[in-house]
């Protein structure tokens, strides 16, 4: 699958931008694989997230999520984009 939309610039070797969360909440996470990084980014425009909004990167490895039937190209947000854009809002 061709990847498009915004790469993370904190991606390690075989591992997947999972999502942006609060630090807090980074336990709770259930991805064995997970990994915290340091820098949120919109994942529609590439600009770093405001420093209040309290987000950092949340990244898995690929593998684990092919195993429990993710795909880790999918970006839902730029999915979502699409669909909005192609009703005009």
């Amino acid at each position: 699958m061709e990847k498009i939309g915004f790469q993370h610039p904190e991606l390690q070797e075989g591992e997947a931008y999972a999502d942006h969360i609060f630090p807090s909440s980074f336990e709770r996470v259930g991805w064995k694989t997970k990994r915290l990084g340091v820098v949120a980014y919109d994942k529609l425009t590439g600009k770093p997230l405001p420093e209040n909004l309290n987000r950092r990167p949340l990244f898995v490895q690929r593998a684990e999520m092919i195993a429990v039937g993710v795909n880790p190209d999918i970006n839902i947000d730029l999915i979502i984009k699409a669909i909005l854009d192609a009703h005009g809002n």
